[in-house]
């Protein structure tokens, strides 16, 4: 029983963070998020089963709330725009480097998924989906990361001006630890 559900928690871990052959939402470059090889113009290879850190998370979020606020009607709201703010301040307490779990993960990923569901462009969270969901004490990887916030609001330039409802792609690319890769 013990190694079913080990090939289970495995099968999902890898099906979870499989990369497809989508490239990465437009934002993520522009906003710095990817490292780009400045010799190839091609996103840098990266790890996605890497654990990452509380730093990159952070770095990953504050640059979706600015994409939401340029690109989402309405923009990122309050309580996105609150939460930047406090993602950018550090105290003699902050640890970027510190590990993250899955709940942790899914506790900041959560009221962006909030503003998606009331902007209409998605109607659930990714994770209400499990029929076994992952243990929220397990360690996230950059894979994982990157699956959430893969969503992009840039719109199509039609008349009634919805949210481009195109499946969100797993990318390839580095996150960036936090400013300038460090």
């Amino acid at each position: 029983m013990a190694s079913i559900r080990i090939i289970a928690l495995f099968a999902f871990v890898c099906l979870s963070t499989v990369p497809l052959m989508a490239g990465a939402p437009a934002w993520w470059t522009s906003r710095n998020v990817i490292s780009i090889d400045p010799a190839t113009s091609n996103p840098r290879p990266a790890n996605d089963y890497a654990a990452v850190n509380q730093g990159q998370l952070k770095n990953i979020a504050m640059a979706a709330v600015a994409e939401l606020n340029a690109n989402l009607p309405g923009g990122a709201g309050t309580t996105l725009t609150q939460l930047a703010v406090t993602l950018s301040g550090t105290t003699s307490n902050t640890n970027d480097y510190a590990p993250l779990n899955l709940g942790q993960l899914k506790a900041l990923a959560q009221p962006f998924y909030d503003r998606l569901i009331a902007a209409g462009y998605i109607n659930h969270y990714p994770w209400a989906d499990a029929t076994n969901p992952p243990n929220d004490y397990a360690m996230a990887n950059i894979g994982q990361v990157k699956n959430l916030f893969s969503f992009d609001v840039a719109y199509h330039a039609n008349p009634d001006r919805q949210p481009k409802k195109a499946a969100a792609p797993r990318p390839t690319g580095t996150i960036y630890p936090g400013v300038n890769g460090h």
